[in-house]
């Protein structure tokens, strides 16, 4: 084996000097270099997965105020509903009443009208008596003097 390795031109010591300075260099490589860069690997995939489970419950909490705006809409919009169906109510009543009062107040006003009227015309039938009564004494009165005349 030694002759085959003469043949090519290798020499032991300096292969077995060099596997042990590979070997050192895998050694140094791997405490300074693979470690520090895996740890920097598996904080950066913690990072990213703490990232993707933020973003999840972010797109969940989002979902969630979505569901909360849209049932406080809803809500809000049937006691607007609400609000406004009374206000109609209220308003109707009120009309109703003002309605009910103005047609009392002018019924009492014909009442009143036609009292008031009645009894002008009784004062004027009275009155009237009285001037036919006048009328009717001083016609005989001048019809008695032009007889005697």
């Amino acid at each position: 084996m030694e002759e085959v390795l003469k043949v090519f031109g290798v020499n032991w010591h300096l292969v077995l000097i060099q596997s042990v300075n590979f070997g050192l260099l895998l050694i140094i490589l791997h405490r300074f270099l693979y470690k520090p860069v895996m740890r920097m690997i598996d904080e950066r995939a913690r990072k990213i997965e703490k990232g993707v489970r933020d973003a999840a419950e972010a797109e969940r909490r989002l979902q969630n105020a979505e569901d909360e705006r849209r049932m406080l809409v809803s809500v809000a919009t049937k006691e607007a509903d609400e609000i406004i169906n009374a206000s109609r109510k209220n308003a109707d009543d009120i009309k109703a009443s003002i309605l009910k009062e103005a047609g009392e107040r002018s019924d009492k006003i014909v009442a009143d009208a036609i009292k008031q009227a009645e009894e002008e015309k009784k004062k004027a039938i009275e009155k009237s008596k009285s001037d036919i009564a006048k009328i009717a004494v001083l016609t005989a009165e001048n019809i008695l003097r032009e007889k005697l005349k």
